[in-house]
Protein backbone atom coordinates (compact mmCIF):
# COMPACT_ATOMS: atom_id res chain seq x y z
CA UNK A 1 0.00 0.00 0.00
CA UNK A 2 1.51 3.21 -0.64
CA UNK A 3 2.63 5.82 2.12
CA UNK A 4 -0.22 7.75 2.77
CA UNK A 5 0.88 11.97 2.84
CA UNK A 6 -0.06 14.64 4.85
CA UNK A 7 -2.60 17.49 3.09
CA UNK A 8 -0.31 20.19 3.03
CA UNK A 9 -1.77 22.49 0.01
CA UNK A 10 -3.38 25.98 1.59
CA UNK A 11 -7.57 25.79 1.78
CA UNK A 12 -9.14 29.05 -0.27
CA UNK A 13 -12.88 29.96 -0.24
CA UNK A 14 -15.15 29.71 -3.03
CA UNK A 15 -18.85 30.38 -2.78
CA UNK A 16 -18.43 30.33 1.35
CA UNK A 17 -17.25 26.68 0.94
CA UNK A 18 -13.65 26.26 1.95
CA UNK A 19 -11.99 24.31 -1.00
CA UNK A 20 -8.34 22.82 -1.63
CA UNK A 21 -6.23 24.76 -3.79
CA UNK A 22 -5.57 22.31 -6.67
CA UNK A 23 -2.88 20.26 -6.85
CA UNK A 24 -1.48 19.89 -10.02
CA UNK A 25 1.54 17.87 -9.60
CA UNK A 26 2.10 14.72 -11.58
CA UNK A 27 1.71 11.48 -10.24
CA UNK A 28 -1.62 12.69 -8.18
CA UNK A 29 -4.74 11.45 -8.09
CA UNK A 30 -7.94 13.73 -8.23
CA UNK A 31 -11.26 13.29 -7.45
CA UNK A 32 -12.80 15.52 -10.75
CA UNK A 33 -16.01 16.67 -10.99
CA UNK A 34 -17.89 19.36 -12.97
CA UNK A 35 -21.49 20.56 -13.75
CA UNK A 36 -23.62 22.34 -16.00
CA UNK A 37 -24.70 26.05 -16.13
CA UNK A 38 -27.19 26.68 -13.33
CA UNK A 39 -27.46 23.09 -13.05
CA UNK A 40 -28.24 22.23 -17.06
CA UNK A 41 -27.79 19.02 -18.68
CA UNK A 42 -24.26 19.01 -20.43
CA UNK A 43 -25.13 15.35 -21.86
CA UNK A 44 -28.13 15.52 -24.41
CA UNK A 45 -27.84 12.00 -25.34
CA UNK A 46 -25.71 8.65 -25.75
CA UNK A 47 -24.11 10.47 -28.32
CA UNK A 48 -22.90 13.03 -26.16
CA UNK A 49 -21.48 10.79 -23.91
CA UNK A 50 -19.75 9.03 -26.17
CA UNK A 51 -17.95 12.37 -27.58
CA UNK A 52 -17.21 12.55 -24.10
CA UNK A 53 -15.37 9.47 -23.45
CA UNK A 54 -13.64 9.73 -26.40
CA UNK A 55 -12.18 12.82 -24.98
CA UNK A 56 -11.26 10.90 -22.20
CA UNK A 57 -8.52 9.07 -24.62
CA UNK A 58 -7.33 11.88 -25.88
CA UNK A 59 -6.60 13.26 -22.00
CA UNK A 60 -4.74 9.83 -21.91
CA UNK A 61 -3.44 9.95 -24.83
CA UNK A 62 -2.22 13.67 -25.35
CA UNK A 63 -1.86 14.78 -21.50
CA UNK A 64 -0.68 11.13 -20.25
CA UNK A 65 -3.56 11.03 -17.44
CA UNK A 66 -4.50 7.82 -16.40
CA UNK A 67 -8.63 7.33 -16.05
CA UNK A 68 -9.14 4.72 -13.26
CA UNK A 69 -13.00 5.10 -12.78
CA UNK A 70 -15.80 7.33 -13.92
CA UNK A 71 -19.35 8.01 -14.22
CA UNK A 72 -21.16 9.98 -17.09
CA UNK A 73 -24.89 11.72 -16.00
CA UNK A 74 -27.35 14.12 -16.81
CA UNK A 75 -25.86 17.27 -16.05
CA UNK A 76 -22.90 16.17 -14.32
CA UNK A 77 -19.47 14.22 -14.57
CA UNK A 78 -17.17 12.60 -12.33
CA UNK A 79 -14.30 10.87 -12.84
CA UNK A 80 -10.85 9.43 -11.01
CA UNK A 81 -7.73 10.42 -12.55
CA UNK A 82 -4.03 10.69 -12.24
CA UNK A 83 -1.87 13.51 -13.63
CA UNK A 84 0.85 13.14 -15.95
CA UNK A 85 4.00 15.07 -16.69
CA UNK A 86 2.29 18.22 -17.25
CA UNK A 87 -0.49 17.90 -14.25
CA UNK A 88 -4.19 17.41 -14.78
CA UNK A 89 -4.70 21.39 -15.82
CA UNK A 90 -4.18 21.55 -18.66
CA UNK A 91 -5.78 18.30 -20.57
CA UNK A 92 -9.04 19.48 -18.13
CA UNK A 93 -9.25 22.67 -19.82
CA UNK A 94 -8.89 21.19 -23.63
CA UNK A 95 -11.39 18.41 -22.75
CA UNK A 96 -13.77 21.54 -21.13
CA UNK A 97 -13.59 23.32 -24.38
CA UNK A 98 -13.23 20.71 -26.69
CA UNK A 99 -16.25 19.66 -25.68
CA UNK A 100 -18.33 22.22 -25.13
CA UNK A 101 -17.51 23.77 -28.99
CA UNK A 102 -18.38 20.17 -30.43
CA UNK A 103 -21.91 19.92 -28.38
CA UNK A 104 -22.39 24.04 -29.45
CA UNK A 105 -21.70 23.18 -33.11
CA UNK A 106 -24.60 20.00 -33.15
CA UNK A 107 -27.23 21.61 -31.26
CA UNK A 108 -26.80 25.40 -32.79
CA UNK A 109 -26.06 27.06 -29.30
CA UNK A 110 -23.37 29.32 -28.22
CA UNK A 111 -21.91 30.21 -24.60
CA UNK A 112 -20.58 28.57 -21.86
CA UNK A 113 -21.91 24.89 -21.05
CA UNK A 114 -20.22 24.03 -18.10
CA UNK A 115 -20.43 26.34 -14.70
CA UNK A 116 -16.58 26.79 -14.91
CA UNK A 117 -13.22 25.16 -14.05
CA UNK A 118 -13.54 21.72 -13.00
CA UNK A 119 -13.43 20.80 -9.26
CA UNK A 120 -11.02 18.38 -8.04
CA UNK A 121 -10.13 17.31 -4.71
CA UNK A 122 -6.84 15.30 -4.06
CA UNK A 123 -6.92 11.51 -3.07
CA UNK A 124 -3.82 11.22 -0.81
CA UNK A 125 -4.15 7.10 0.12
CA UNK A 126 -5.63 4.00 -0.69
CA UNK A 127 -8.58 3.95 1.32
CA UNK A 128 -9.29 7.51 0.20
CA UNK A 129 -9.15 6.08 -3.63
CA UNK A 130 -11.30 3.20 -2.36
CA UNK A 131 -14.31 5.26 -1.01
CA UNK A 132 -14.29 7.95 -3.62
CA UNK A 133 -14.01 5.46 -6.61
CA UNK A 134 -17.22 3.76 -4.63
CA UNK A 135 -18.70 6.71 -4.25
CA UNK A 136 -18.43 7.14 -8.62
CA UNK A 137 -19.61 3.87 -9.03
CA UNK A 138 -22.59 4.79 -6.87
CA UNK A 139 -23.62 7.67 -8.53
CA UNK A 140 -26.50 6.59 -10.67
CA UNK A 141 -28.51 4.95 -7.57
CA UNK A 142 -31.35 6.95 -8.08
CA UNK A 143 -31.43 6.50 -12.08
CA UNK A 144 -31.11 2.64 -11.54
CA UNK A 145 -31.84 -0.18 -9.05
CA UNK A 146 -28.43 -1.48 -6.87
CA UNK A 147 -28.08 -4.55 -8.73
CA UNK A 148 -27.99 -3.07 -12.21
CA UNK A 149 -25.17 -0.04 -11.34
CA UNK A 150 -22.57 -2.41 -13.05
CA UNK A 151 -24.95 -2.28 -16.36
CA UNK A 152 -24.89 1.40 -16.59
CA UNK A 153 -23.75 1.75 -19.37
CA UNK A 154 -21.59 5.33 -18.82
CA UNK A 155 -19.52 4.13 -15.81
CA UNK A 156 -17.04 1.85 -15.45
CA UNK A 157 -18.28 -0.39 -12.52
CA UNK A 158 -19.38 -2.64 -15.29
CA UNK A 159 -15.69 -3.09 -16.60
CA UNK A 160 -14.19 -3.26 -12.78
CA UNK A 161 -15.81 -6.40 -12.26
CA UNK A 162 -14.89 -7.88 -15.64
CA UNK A 163 -18.77 -7.66 -17.08
CA UNK A 164 -17.71 -5.31 -20.01
CA UNK A 165 -14.07 -4.87 -21.55
CA UNK A 166 -12.85 -1.83 -20.70
CA UNK A 167 -11.41 0.90 -23.35
CA UNK A 168 -7.68 1.37 -24.10
CA UNK A 169 -7.73 4.59 -21.17
CA UNK A 170 -9.04 3.05 -18.75
CA UNK A 171 -6.99 1.55 -15.47
CA UNK A 172 -8.50 -1.09 -13.64
CA UNK A 173 -5.52 -2.22 -12.39
CA UNK A 174 -4.37 0.65 -9.35
CA UNK A 175 -8.10 -0.68 -7.88
CA UNK A 176 -7.56 -4.44 -8.76
CA UNK A 177 -4.28 -4.46 -6.41
CA UNK A 178 -5.64 -2.89 -3.78
CA UNK A 179 -9.35 -4.49 -3.78
CA UNK A 180 -10.96 -8.09 -4.90
CA UNK A 181 -13.61 -7.70 -7.18
CA UNK A 182 -15.82 -9.44 -4.62
CA UNK A 183 -14.89 -6.54 -2.36
CA UNK A 184 -15.40 -3.55 -4.46
CA UNK A 185 -18.98 -4.87 -5.39
CA UNK A 186 -19.64 -5.13 -1.95
CA UNK A 187 -18.70 -1.52 -0.95
CA UNK A 188 -20.72 -0.33 -3.87
CA UNK A 189 -23.49 -2.19 -3.40
CA UNK A 190 -23.75 -1.80 0.88
CA UNK A 191 -22.85 1.68 0.31
CA UNK A 192 -20.43 1.57 3.55
CA UNK A 193 -17.25 0.48 4.11
CA UNK A 194 -16.86 -2.83 6.56
CA UNK A 195 -15.75 -1.07 9.31
CA UNK A 196 -16.88 0.09 12.46
CA UNK A 197 -20.75 0.40 13.83
CA UNK A 198 -22.45 4.29 13.08
CA UNK A 199 -22.32 4.38 17.32
CA UNK A 200 -18.61 4.37 17.01
CA UNK A 201 -18.54 6.26 13.94
CA UNK A 202 -20.65 9.71 14.60
CA UNK A 203 -17.75 11.16 16.56
CA UNK A 204 -15.81 10.74 13.28
CA UNK A 205 -17.89 11.78 11.13
CA UNK A 206 -18.02 15.03 13.19
CA UNK A 207 -15.07 15.68 13.72
CA UNK A 208 -14.90 14.96 9.34
CA UNK A 209 -17.61 17.72 8.97
CA UNK A 210 -15.88 19.40 11.19
CA UNK A 211 -12.62 19.55 9.59
CA UNK A 212 -14.26 20.44 5.82
CA UNK A 213 -17.29 23.30 7.08
CA UNK A 214 -18.06 25.27 9.40
CA UNK A 215 -20.56 23.93 12.14
CA UNK A 216 -22.83 26.63 11.11
CA UNK A 217 -23.03 26.05 7.33
CA UNK A 218 -26.19 25.81 5.56
CA UNK A 219 -25.31 22.74 3.99
CA UNK A 220 -24.24 20.80 6.79
CA UNK A 221 -27.03 19.05 7.20
CA UNK A 222 -26.74 17.57 3.96
CA UNK A 223 -23.69 16.54 3.69
CA UNK A 224 -23.81 14.50 7.25
CA UNK A 225 -26.62 13.05 6.07
CA UNK A 226 -25.21 11.03 3.08
CA UNK A 227 -21.78 11.05 4.12
CA UNK A 228 -23.30 9.06 7.65
CA UNK A 229 -24.89 6.74 5.46
CA UNK A 230 -22.16 5.91 3.27
CA UNK A 231 -18.56 5.62 4.57
CA UNK A 232 -20.41 6.33 8.39
CA UNK A 233 -21.72 3.10 7.99
CA UNK A 234 -25.71 4.38 9.31
CA UNK A 235 -28.75 1.80 8.88
CA UNK A 236 -31.41 3.91 8.16
CA UNK A 237 -32.94 3.18 12.08
CA UNK A 238 -29.55 5.09 13.03
CA UNK A 239 -30.21 7.22 10.69
CA UNK A 240 -33.75 8.38 12.49
CA UNK A 241 -32.13 8.43 15.56
CA UNK A 242 -29.51 10.13 14.80
CA UNK A 243 -31.35 12.91 12.42
CA UNK A 244 -34.49 13.06 14.20
CA UNK A 245 -36.30 11.54 11.71
CA UNK A 246 -39.99 10.37 12.78
CA UNK A 247 -40.04 7.45 10.70
CA UNK A 248 -37.90 5.00 8.41
CA UNK A 249 -39.57 5.91 5.67
CA UNK A 250 -38.75 9.69 6.51
CA UNK A 251 -35.38 9.17 6.88
CA UNK A 252 -34.92 7.18 3.58
CA UNK A 253 -37.27 10.35 1.62
CA UNK A 254 -34.83 12.55 3.19
CA UNK A 255 -31.47 10.41 2.48
CA UNK A 256 -32.75 10.33 -1.50
CA UNK A 257 -33.59 14.38 -1.73
CA UNK A 258 -29.95 14.77 -0.07
CA UNK A 259 -28.29 12.38 -2.81
CA UNK A 260 -30.07 13.94 -5.48
CA UNK A 261 -29.08 17.94 -4.37
CA UNK A 262 -25.36 16.22 -3.95
CA UNK A 263 -25.61 14.37 -7.34
CA UNK A 264 -26.82 17.80 -8.66
CA UNK A 265 -24.00 20.17 -7.22
CA UNK A 266 -20.12 19.50 -7.68
CA UNK A 267 -19.61 21.38 -4.89
CA UNK A 268 -21.72 19.36 -2.71
CA UNK A 269 -20.18 16.32 -4.34
CA UNK A 270 -16.47 17.41 -3.39
CA UNK A 271 -17.46 17.80 0.05
CA UNK A 272 -19.29 14.65 0.78
CA UNK A 273 -16.48 12.84 -1.28
CA UNK A 274 -13.77 14.99 1.27
CA UNK A 275 -16.02 13.83 4.35
CA UNK A 276 -16.00 10.37 3.54
CA UNK A 277 -12.20 10.15 2.85
CA UNK A 278 -11.49 11.53 6.15
CA UNK A 279 -13.99 9.09 7.80
CA UNK A 280 -11.97 6.61 6.03
CA UNK A 281 -8.82 7.48 7.14
CA UNK A 282 -10.03 7.55 10.68
CA UNK A 283 -12.42 4.30 10.98
CA UNK A 284 -11.34 1.60 7.79
CA UNK A 285 -9.19 -1.09 9.01
CA UNK A 286 -8.81 -3.47 5.61
CA UNK A 287 -7.47 -6.62 6.16
CA UNK A 288 -4.53 -7.62 3.83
Amino acid sequence: MPRRRTLTHPVRTVGGMARARRNNQPGTLHHVMNQGVDGNDIFFGDRDRLTFEQLFGQLHDEHDVDILAYCLMGNHYHFVGQAGENGISDGMQQLSSSYTRIVNERLGRVGPLFRGRFTSVTIDSDEQLLATVAYVHRNPIDLVPAAALAAYRWSSYGAHLGQRTPPSWLATSPIANIISVDEHRALVARDVYPSKSCGLAVDVVEGALDQVMPDGSGCRRIVALVASAGAGGCSTAELMHRFDFSTPTAARMALSRARRRCAGSADLAGLVATVEAAIARGTVTRGV
